[in-house]
């Protein structure tokens, strides 16, 4: 995928209220002039080394003074956002509706760069018609986290098919993976689009991701797994077994999802447990092997020791 670059912006007062809406509002400024800058710049422009930009809709970084270029995944485009959390802007692929709705969200008017003459209605995260497609944007986000933490970059894939490989991202050419370090003080991630049905592969500041995953309504964290303390008063017994029913049922679909990924060569630690296909798999030896698999595969399953045949006896 698409590496990401921060640049600092200097802190605007002391007093914590004051700090966080000058520090946004500057963020928001200062990714406006960004993304006007790029509109004038082409793969022919004159750059130095390492420095990164947009050109077209495509992520650029300049490589032996000439701009290379890394087309963004589809409907997205490459941009300058605004960080969240802290003074700073970021350079990424995102949807348009979405860099539109982050730049407005900082308070600065004029759109992408400053120059549409047209108030940019925020979004709210939580209004009742996006609060299903946000939900599900969060947890799709979530499953996608916990899916790349199993990948190396020999994992098999498709071509064109995007990943987190590490903190870095993964582009799929020729079935193996190009890997793109992210920069400094970002990482790779899956991120839920705000604004419509979707999620993105991209890098950015962990504070940011979270904060992200977090407007969706998706708890625990970037992939779900990070616990967190029910809002639901402790004396409605009603409403805290709901709770940790559904975080029961969101644990699940996450182990399940990372289940997906394995197969019996996949490295493990004694004692460990998990699904392998429709087996039971018990790591021995630091092994998930196939002895092991269709011997659990016969206790879970009378159909399992059919085909297994005579070699084990319950």
């Amino acid at each position: 995928m698409i590496p990401l670059v921060i640049f600092s912006a200097a802190l605007m007062a002391h007093s914590a209220p004051l700090l966080s809406r000058d520090f946004r509002l500057q963020n928001g400024l200062d990714a406006q002039k960004l993304n006007a800058k790029f509109k004038t710049l082409t793969n022919s422009t004159e750059c130095t080394d390492g420095e990164q930009a947009c050109i077209g809709v495509s992520f650029a970084q300049c490589v032996a003074g000439n701009f290379q270029l890394s087309p963004c995944s589809g409907g997205t485009i490459c941009a300058a956002l605004p960080l969240v959390n802290k003074a700073g802007t970021s350079i990424t692929c995102d949807t348009a509706s979405d860099v539109a709705d982050r730049i407005a969200q900082t308070g600065a008017t004029g759109g992408v760069d400053g120059s549409d003459p047209t108030p940019t209605t925020t979004s709210s995260p939580v209004a009742n018609s996006t609060s299903d497609f946000l939900l599900q944007n969060g947890l799709d986000s979530q499953k996608l986290n916990t899916k790349f933490a199993s990948l190396t970059a020999d994992s098999p894939c498709s071509d064109d098919e995007r990943a987190c490989i590490g903190t870095a991202t993964g582009l799929c050419l020729n079935g193996s993976f190009v890997v793109f370090p992210c920069s400094t003080g970002t990482v790779c991630a899956a991120l839920p689009s705000l604004t419509e049905p979707g999620t993105f592969v991209t890098c950015d500041a962990p504070d940011d991701i979270k904060n992200r995953i977090d407007q969706t309504g998706a708890t625990g964290g970037i992939d779900g797994s990070e616990s967190s303390t029910s809002s639901v008063a402790a004396s409605s017994p009603m409403a805290s077994s709901s709770d940790f029913r559904l975080q029961n049922g969101l644990d699940a679909q996450r182990l399940n999802a990372q289940f997906a990924t394995l197969d019996v060569s996949a490295s493990c630690s004694d004692g460990e447990q998990a699904c392998i296909g429709d087996a039971f798999a018990q790591c021995v030896a630091g092994s998930f092997g196939d002895d092991t698999l269709r011997w659990w595969s016969c206790l879970c399953c009378a159909s399992a020791c059919k085909q297994a045949g005579n070699e084990y006896s319950m």
